[in-house]
């Protein structure tokens, strides 16, 4: 595992404790999963783009607005 990826976190289906909170607490945990497996899948997909457009806004500065335009809206 690196330095920049967080942990994967699985949730034990079988841990209840029979109460509705424990149930509760699972769910949440099982939601903050899928969370962070959602952000994690959301800036790889997005890294690629993001470079190209700070190394655009890099080479152009004030005019970033106008000659950067497409690579903001990709």
């Amino acid at each position: 595992m690196s330095a920049g990826t967080p942990p994967t976190i699985v949730p034990d289906p079988d841990y209840r404790d029979g109460s509705r909170e424990g149930r509760l607490r699972f769910s949440k945990r099982a939601e903050q999963h899928l969370r962070d497996e959602l952000a994690l899948h959301a800036r790889k997909q997005c890294q690629e783009p993001m470079a190209a457009f700070a190394a655009c806004a890099k080479e152009n500065g004030m005019f970033v607005i106008f000659k950067c335009r497409a690579l903001n809206n990709a």
